[in-house]
Order: C-alpha cells, then structure tokens, then sequence
C-alpha cells in the first residue's frame, strides 16, 4: 500500500487508495501510515475506498486495530465502497462499527453530527 493521497479538510483527514487492493502484501504499508496519522493526534478519518476493488481479511484487520487503537475517541467514516466491498464489510460485521457514506460530502456531515 504505497500509495496513498492524505488532504485535510477542515480538522478531518481524506485517506484515499490509488492502488486497487487491500491485501496482505500490502497491509504492513498501510498499518504504518494509519498509525503514523493516528499518532500526530488525528483523531477524525474519512476513509475513500474507490479504487478498492479487493480487500482480504488482513486489509480488514488492519482498520479493526485503526479503530481498537482510539476507543471511542476516534470518528472513522468510510465512503465510496464498491457493492462487493461494502458486501465484505457486511460479512465482516464492520458495519456495526463504522459508518458507510456515500461520498465524502456525506462522511464530513456524519462526522459532523458527532463532534
């Protein structure tokens, strides 16, 4: 996962995929750069999964540590989730732990409602 787009808007941080996976080759890139965000005291993510075409479970482990790693202090919203992928997400029982918006217009207006 070395490709990642970071933009700030407003206090929130816009993580965007130009790569297409999420997998486990991948995933030891991704947890670093999370936890280095995560460590500069962010603490509100939108998570654009766009290009995301595939997601294994070590992909899914690694936002389940991103999430674990703030208790309830963190907002973590994800947008722009293929149907397959929001399928997984389902199976994964993650909809029970993170928002799913449709664009990234929607994910600042739930983060919004829980300042």
């Amino acid at each position: 996962m070395e490709k990642i787009i970071v933009n700030k808007i407003e206090n929130t941080l816009l993580i965007k995929f130009l790569d297409t996976k999420i997998e486990f080759s991948t995933t030891s890139k991704l947890r670093s750069k999370l936890f280095e965000l995560a460590q500069k005291g962010n603490q509100r993510f939108i998570i654009d999964l766009t290009n995301i075409d595939r997601i294994d479970s070590s992909g899914i482990g690694v936002f389940i540590a991103f999430w674990k790693m703030f208790g309830n202090d963190a907002r973590i919203v994800f947008c722009h989730l293929q149907p397959h992928i929001k399928n997984v997400f389902n199976a994964a029982s993650l909809l029970k732990i993170f928002p799913i918006a449709i664009d990234e217009q929607e994910a600042i207006g739930m983060l919004a409602s829980h300042v």
